[in-house]
């Protein structure tokens, strides 16, 4: 018989949560670690994450242990992570700006359109009114796009999925058709692991849409 040992392939999956969720997760990992002996969460064989596990996954894959995440949490990872989470509540104002500068124009629309039909005013119509000048998402997560662009760029790390020793997938969605986007996989592999980040977190309402 070969002396060889055969280890088995493990993948790691981390679901959402904004910031609390990513508190949670990186605890389990953390415990996961230390109960599992010789288990090592930054050299598996494959990670799928979403919405703030995205965050989470992306970095193991790049070789940030859950320790060093976890110390990040508590500002005590040093310069290096300069981990802030006040980066996920950044207001969207240009956003707001843009919304605003919509508003006589819909004003507009909408008396037009009670002068030419006044008795078909509902509340639905209403809605569609306003659905122009409403912003389409109260903060931008544009941060974490550059947070992870910064500390994948630097002590051997990398944005690109290409470059990784392991499989990274980051899934998102197309709000214009419900499609999934699994950033990672052949087709979608050029786009950059932070941008994909970025897309995974952008929930709709919370978040404005991310475009690539």
């Amino acid at each position: 018989m070969s002396g060889t040992t055969h280890y088995p392939r493990i993948g790691l999956a981390c679901a959402g949560g904004i910031v609390e969720g990513a508190i949670y997760e990186i605890g389990a990992l953390c415990a996961l670690e230390d109960a599992i002996e010789g288990l090592d969460l930054t050299r598996l064989h494959a990670y799928v994450g979403v919405s703030s596990g995205a965050i989470l996954v992306s970095c193991l894959a790049n070789g940030i242990t859950p320790r060093t995440l976890s110390r990040a949490i508590v500002s005590e990872a040093g310069p290096e992570l300069d981990f802030r989470p006040e980066m996920f509540f950044e207001p969207a104002l240009a956003e707001y700006l843009r919304r605003l500068g919509r508003v006589p124009e819909a004003l507009a629309a909408g008396l037009r359109a009670y002068l030419r039909h006044p008795l078909d005013l509902s509340p639905m119509s209403l809605v569609a009114a306003l659905r122009e000048v409403i912003p389409a998402g109260l903060f931008d997560n544009r941060n974490i796009q550059q947070y992870l662009a910064r500390i994948f760029s630097t002590l051997g790390r990398t944005d690109d999925f290409r470059d990784l020793p392991s499989r990274l997938r980051v899934v998102a969605v197309e709000l214009d058709t419900a499609e999934v986007a699994c950033f990672g996989r052949p087709g979608l592999d050029h786009v950059p692991i932070s941008q994909a980040v970025q897309a995974s977190t952008a929930l709709p309402g919370l978040y404005n849409p991310v475009e690539i």
